[in-house]
């Protein structure tokens, strides 16, 4: 899953996320989570930690990073990502711009209208 999919995933309700990780999904690297407890306790650290992360998920030595862009109703209208190869993104480069990521996300939903 990458991390723009998760964002969505954490924004829907309870009763949609549950009929989603009821299905099957595929798997695309070794490290793609495909295991619904998985998925759902990776979908509980974005709502937690208010971005999301991908490690290799969906293609072979690529990182990715996302935070949602909400407007002034509360919906998630966009995302901010970030994503290279692993080399330039390890995970503790992830973390080190979760926070910016986060805060221009924020920034832009400021400033919708």
């Amino acid at each position: 899953m990458i991390t723009n999919g998760k964002l969505v995933l954490a924004s829907w309700p309870e009763d949609r996320l549950a009929a989603f990780l009821r299905q099957s999904h595929r798997k695309f690297t070794a490290t793609t989570i495909t295991d619904p407890a998985d998925l759902r306790r990776e979908i509980e650290d974005v709502k937690r930690l208010r971005y999301g992360v991908s490690r290799s998920e969906l293609e072979d030595g690529f990182n990715g990073l996302s935070a949602a862009v909400v407007d002034s109703r509360g919906r998630q209208v966009a995302t901010v990502s970030v994503s290279g190869p692993v080399y330039r993104l390890s995970q503790e480069r992830l973390k080190a711009l979760a926070p910016r990521v986060i805060e221009t996300a924020e920034e832009i939903g400021r400033r919708l209208l």
